[in-house]
């Protein structure tokens, strides 16, 4: 009689271990079927500026270049003064002592500058968006994906497979020494 009772909770185990599979396995077909070609496109976090740029197509990326060049009313009087400010910086710098409130000003007034054209940037941006068609838009999503993930390594540009044989990534073409 004791082999009854064994026999008896081993099937029942496997019956509900049998449940539990067929659950799983219902669940991700079910997933896959319901997510489709039209699942969203999801991205970790919202992504900064440069990257969604970046993700535009050329045309995008040629507005908003326009925008943001239409933003500085005098580019060459800009220059002069960005040449300027960079001596008087270092002259800040150099002083001794530092003349600490100079170089606060310029950083506040250098945040100033990078906020304006940042608004325009981001304001050339939602314009370019909002003129895209829902399928330019998921589109666009995608590059972001890929985007975001060739900035992480994830792709082949900076993966793993991406190393020197020693292990050591590539030098970019900018830290290599010039050629003779």
């Amino acid at each position: 009689m004791s082999t009854a009772p064994k026999k008896r909770r081993a099937i029942t185990i496997a019956l509900i271990l049998s449940l539990g599979l067929n659950f799983v396995i219902v669940g991700v077909v079910a997933g896959a079927f319901l997510r489709g070609d039209k699942s969203p496109v999801r991205i970790a976090v919202t992504p900064d500026l440069r990257a969604a740029i970046s993700a535009l197509p050329e045309e995008g990326r040629d507005q908003i270049r326009e925008a943001m060049r239409n933003s500085v009313p005098d580019p060459q009087s800009a220059r002069i003064r960005q040449l300027n400010n960079s001596r008087t910086f270092a002259t800040a710098i150099r002083s001794d002592p530092m003349d600490r409130e100079l170089v606060e000003a310029m950083f506040n007034q250098r945040m100033d500058a990078d906020s304006t054209l940042r608004a325009s940037a981001q304001s050339a941006l939602l314009d370019a968006l909002e003129a895209m068609t829902q399928q330019q838009r998921v589109d666009f999503l995608n590059a972001l994906r890929e985007e975001s993930r060739s900035s992480r390594g994830d792709s082949d540009r900076g993966g793993p497979d991406s190393h020197n044989a020693d292990g050591t990534r590539p030098r970019p073409d900018s830290e290599r020494p010039p050629r003779e």
